[in-house]
């Protein structure tokens, strides 16, 4: 699943974006953190996803910004 994701955020032609983005993956104890993040102004979206036999369970959704920005 990481790996179509990511091949999904790669693909996205650049010259049509305002911004450029990044798809990282981390493994915590409460589940599996993808973090889209915008490099021009560093947001990052977070979300923290639980597998279960039948679907996905996302139990976090975190919008994080560079404090310079706020």
């Amino acid at each position: 699943m990481l790996s179509i994701l990511k091949n999904y955020v790669t693909s996205w032609q650049t010259e049509e974006l305002a911004f450029s983005y990044e798809l990282n993956c981390s493994v915590t104890p409460a589940g599996l953190v993808l973090t889209l993040h915008q490099s021009q102004t560093s947001f990052s979206l977070a979300i923290t996803i639980q597998p279960s036999p039948d679907s996905l369970r996302i139990s976090s959704f975190t919008l994080e910004e560079e404090s310079h920005l706020g």
